[in-house]
């Protein structure tokens, strides 16, 4: 089911083609990919609670839960890193 980002991303992005506004279009274009890229990372997280590797035994308190929001985290930042500097680069 699409998140709120992803209805709200393609929205703009339309509304960005039909006024020709290419900022407008841009910007709904990095919210679609970003509410997409959520959408995939909260399906690989519940799919991998349940089939991931148990993690070795630390003497520091770490959880599954947490090690898999920071991959998640990490990976969402570097996405919308990437689609900010895409955008940036197809306005000049």
């Amino acid at each position: 089911m699409p998140n709120k980002h992803t209805v709200k991303g393609k929205y703009n992005e339309v509304v960005g083609k039909m006024t020709d506004d290419k900022g407008r279009e841009l910007k709904g274009r990095a919210e679609h990919k970003y509410g997409h890229m959520k959408d995939k990372a909260q399906h690989k997280m519940a799919h991998m609670k349940d089939k991931g590797p148990d993690l070795p035994d630390m003497d520091m308190d770490v959880d599954e839960k947490s090690v898999i929001s920071m991959i998640v985290g990490f990976t969402l930042i570097v996405s919308g890193l990437y689609f900010v500097i895409r955008a940036i680069d197809e306005m000049s």
